[in-house]
């Protein structure tokens, strides 16, 4: 026995997320694209700007979603976070079978080096239903070249 509505919104369950530099759906076939997966990155000087790719795939999603994306620096005590950037999709799905692709780009500050994580959170809710690691390094300017 049902203890809901059938077509009640569900929490959708994550099958994947991978960062990426690219992440494109075809319009014409719906195949999606990853180019370059990582799970590190550098940059010269801080803060820093990036630009990521990110491919989410869900699935057991019914009804309308409000996804959120944040981008959170890991605290050394591993308790306070601190959330950097957020920004949200919408998903709808009527049939809970169905995987769902998301490509999307994402971008935000990175205040300084250290590890930082990207979430994927249903709605108001903040516990991420997945989450992937972003370890980003100082990477030394290049020497100048001998005269």
């Amino acid at each position: 026995m049902s203890s809901g509505p059938q077509n009640a919104p569900q929490a959708p369950r994550p099958l994947a997320m991978l960062l990426c530099d690219t992440a494109t759906q075809d319009a014409a076939t719906g195949k999606c694209n990853i180019l370059g997966t990582f799970d590190a990155c550098a940059a010269t000087q801080f803060p820093a700007n990036i630009k990521l790719g990110v491919f989410i795939v869900l699935t057991d999603c019914r009804g309308n979603h409000m996804m959120r994306l944040r981008l959170v620096k890991a605290a050394q005590d591993e308790v306070n976070d601190t959330m950097i950037v957020e920004a949200t999709v919408e998903v709808k799905s009527a049939d809970p079978l169905q995987d769902i692709p998301i490509p999307l780009e994402f971008r935000g500050p990175i205040p300084e080096p250290g590890v930082y994580y990207l979430q994927l959170l249903d709605g108001n809710d903040d516990a991420p239903l997945i989450e992937r690691r972003l370890s980003v390094k100082l990477k030394p300017a290049p020497a100048p070249p001998e005269q």
